[in-house]
């Protein structure tokens, strides 16, 4: 078996035992079968009071035995168990050292004899991490749980939250075999079964991926890299189950945005530790490949593209086989996921694949059908091969094409990823490929080919602040006051769009100007924020919104309203992208964190209002049948109602950035296509044009009398003017209509000089 670990603690224990006793163990209780399948060592060890200290020994050796030695000592009638770990894979060169079950660490003599030291795979890459965050190198016995898997079985342990309440947390559980070697860039191999029993009590691999090092240690950015090893074998999920261990208990399944280029299930802030024990529910999260790994397409069976998604299909399959042993409905099932995350989920709503794998789904700051997620497969293939040759490698044969990628090294695939010169157009995403997207995003939700089921979705109040920071690093910095000119306003609109045309732009900042005030820095700073997000996040997120309602399904909408009191970004940004996730996993309850008691109080409502949903379809109701003190009304067509969320309470409102999403959805759609005929129309004229001057020459000499055109403009003339100042005054619209009408009429008096007969 080959076990991937953390950084944090390089060793997973492995627990075999070894004693005199001839007695043969096979009576021992079998642990991990029935429906409930979980058995801490403590529950059984209270089942045999009557029993005598050496059948309560044998209990302990039926729970431990596994792969390694264990010695039993019996000093004056006191048992102790000296384990000795068996390290299955380390961070560097690492020494195996033994670990006392009672809490005392062994003495070098105790050491197994076949101590030695364990190589690193050198194309692994290390990030840099939190070495506070490590597994408790001291193991009670009473922490121990076990659950019998469809693989085999899988050991966790007993963890204390902040609120006081113990969770069962099981981390680094494998749901696919390692997508390595002639695996990488297929489709994942589900995991086969193993022998003995599985640890799970360290944080898995991070995929390989980017590390965000643009705002150096500024830890409002590095909270979010991955703080594991990075490694190709990374197919894992972790769960958290709220003690004492439920039945048919619904679940949450998390999947981590990143724009598909990071993220990691292993980060501080994704635990579910809080929210599985305040609100009773079940807690799992998923790994996915990223970037090349999980996205890179050919068209083929043996690199289809999408195999981030059929990770994520993978693990709700797993989900589905097993959750049941943990105390989960495998039926009651709810995704969630923020940004590319919630792009994700948003996809499993479309795809026929992932529809039988979940009940219901939330979406938090992302949608399927924003520009950024996926692309069509000749944009994807068009991509491969340019990365194909930024690699060295030769695009014909494919075969040969895809044995050169799989040679190289991981990370030298990670830094050959092109920028493409724009936050949110990502060079490795979902692709339309026929099997999970039968069609493009836009395309099944306008003719409501998804899911039908309940929805919960929202976005934060300053959507695109925190982007602008890595798009305008010269003009929004972290550090100073930011301060906008009506000039650089305008710059900054043409950046962010640059394959916008410019009568476009016009109408764009004719639209985000604040008229009253239309110079003014922080008006020019706000607007700019909400071009970005509304254009990005928010209208996608309310357009999916109004065709689910539309369809007859429950849809419920938020807006996130609350900055945290201990945020490390500028007061400008406002409440940015992923403010609200640590209110989801309960963060504000971790005391060192210092919240404040109203943002605690915060917490504890989202977290409510998240499991309510998953509980029953409805974030205001709970179990019991009971409304929460804040209605939250039903997101409709024409109410558009939502809640606003914030630490003094919450609002109901009406009609979020409906303007706005209104000029992003159907203004420049109709905007742009108008362009498009007015250029279309422009060339079929200036072609008649053309060759109307031509016949009118050509026709002098067969009795027409040209004399009159001498003073007339040339035709051609007429079309070689129009089209060199069209450049210039085509940035507005209303000198569009005045040129473009001048030009019809002098193309108009031209052909009617040119055309004119000879007098009889």
């Amino acid at each position: 078996m080959n076990f991937h670990l953390t950084l944090c603690f390089p060793l997973m224990f492995a627990f075999f035992v070894e004693y005199s006793r001839e007695e043969n163990t096979t009576d021992s209780p079998v642990f991990g079968t029935g429906n409930s399948t979980h058995l801490p060592v403590d529950q059984y060890l209270n089942s045999t009071q009557n029993s005598t200290q050496d059948e309560i020994s044998d209990a302990i050796v039926a729970v431990l035995s596994t792969v390694d030695v264990l010695s039993r000592s019996n000093d004056a009638g006191n048992y102790s168990y000296t384990v000795a770990p068996n390290v299955y894979g380390t961070v560097g060169t690492v020494k195996r050292h033994a670990v006392n079950i009672t809490g005392e660490d062994s003495s070098d003599d105790e050491k197994p004899e076949d101590d030695k030291e364990v190589p690193v795979d050198e194309n692994e890459v290390v990030p840099n991490i939190d070495q506070n965050e490590v597994v408790p190198e001291k193991v009670n016995l009473e922490d121990l749980t076990l659950v019998n898997s469809t693989l085999g079985y899988i050991r966790g342990r007993s963890v204390v939250a902040p609120n006081g309440k113990s969770v069962d947390e099981y981390l680094g559980i494998p749901f696919a075999e390692p997508p390595v070697g002639q695996l990488r860039f297929r489709k994942p191999v589900p995991k086969k079964k193993w022998e003995g029993i599985h640890n799970a009590w360290t944080q898995p691999n991070s995929c390989m991926q980017i590390i965000d090092t643009y705002l150096g240690d500024f830890s409002g950015s590095t909270m979010w890299n991955a703080n594991t090893r990075l490694s190709e074998d990374c197919l894992y999920l972790n769960i958290w189950v709220p003690k004492p261990p439920p039945t048919n208990a619904p679940v949450m399944v998390w999947i981590y945005g990143g724009g598909f280029f990071s993220g990691t299930i292993t980060l501080d802030v994704y635990n579910g530790t809080i929210l599985a024990s305040e609100e009773n529910i079940i807690i799992v999260s998923i790994q996915y490949r990223l970037g090349p790994f999980g996205f890179f397409y050919f068209g083929t069976d043996e690199t289809p593209g999408n195999q981030g998604l059929h990770d994520q299909l993978l693990a709700l399959k797993w989900i589905q086989e097993n959750i049941e042993h943990f105390g989960g409905h495998p039926k009651y099932v709810t995704l969630f996921g923020e940004s590319a995350g919630a792009a994700c989920v948003g996809l499993h709503l479309l795809s026929p694949l992932s529809s039988p794998l979940f009940m219901q789904a939330i979406l938090q700051s992302g949608a399927p059908t924003a520009e950024w997620v996926s692309v069509s497969a000749e944009t994807a293939m068009n991509r491969t091969l340019d990365f194909i040759h930024r690699v060295d490698c030769t695009p014909e044969p494919p075969d040969a094409a895809m044995e050169c990628l799989r040679q190289i090294d991981a990370q030298m695939l990670v830094d050959d990823i092109p920028a493409t010169g724009n936050v949110f157009d990502y060079y490795f995403n979902p692709v339309v490929d026929g099997d999970f997207l039968p069609k493009s995003a836009e395309e099944l939700v306008k003719f409501g080919a998804f899911k039908r089921t309940n929805i919960l979705l929202g976005t934060t109040a300053n959507e695109g602040s925190n982007f602008l920071v890595y798009i305008f690093p010269e003009v929004f910095q972290l550090y100073r006051e930011v301060r906008v000119s009506r000039s650089e306003f305008t710059e900054a609109v043409f950046k962010l769009f640059p394959k916008m045309d410019p009568m476009t732009i016009a109408a764009l900042t004719f639209e985000y100007t604040e008229w009253t005030r239309p110079d003014d820095s922080a008006n020019l700073v706000d607007n700019l924020e909400k071009m970005v997000g509304d254009k990005s996040i928010t209208c996608d997120a309310l357009e999916l919104a109004t065709a689910y309602s539309a369809a007859g399904s429950g849809v419920f909408f938020y807006e996130f309203a609350h900055r945290s009191s201990n945020t490390p970004w500028p007061a400008w940004m406002g409440v940015h992208h992923m403010h609200e996730i640590e209110y989801v996993f309960g963060r504000p309850l971790l005391e060192k964190l210092r919240f404040t008691e109203e943002e605690k109080n915060l917490t504890r409502k989202v977290m409510n209002y998240w499991a309510n949903f998953a509980r029953t379809g409805n974030p205001g109701l709970s179990n019991s049948g009971e409304f929460s003190t804040r209605f939250w009304p039903v997101y409709t067509p024409d109410g558009k109602d939502y809640l606003r969320i914030t630490a003094e309470g919450e609002m109901v409102r009406h009609g979020l950035r409906a303007r706005h999403c209104a000029f992003w959805k159907k203004y420049v759609p109709d905007f742009t296509r108008s362009i498009r005929q007015l250029e279309a129309a422009t060339v079929g004229t200036a072609k008649v044009a053309h060759c109307t001057s031509s016949k009118a020459r050509s026709l002098s000499s067969d009795g027409f009398d040209t004399s009159n055109t001498e003073d007339a403009p040339d035709l051609l003339e007429v079309e070689d003017e129009w089209a060199l100042e069209f450049q210039e005054w085509k940035r507005d619209h209303s000198v569009w209509k005045r040129e473009f009408q001048k030009y019809m009429d002098t193309l108009e008096n031209a052909r009617k000089l040119v055309l004119a007969p000879v007098p009889p």
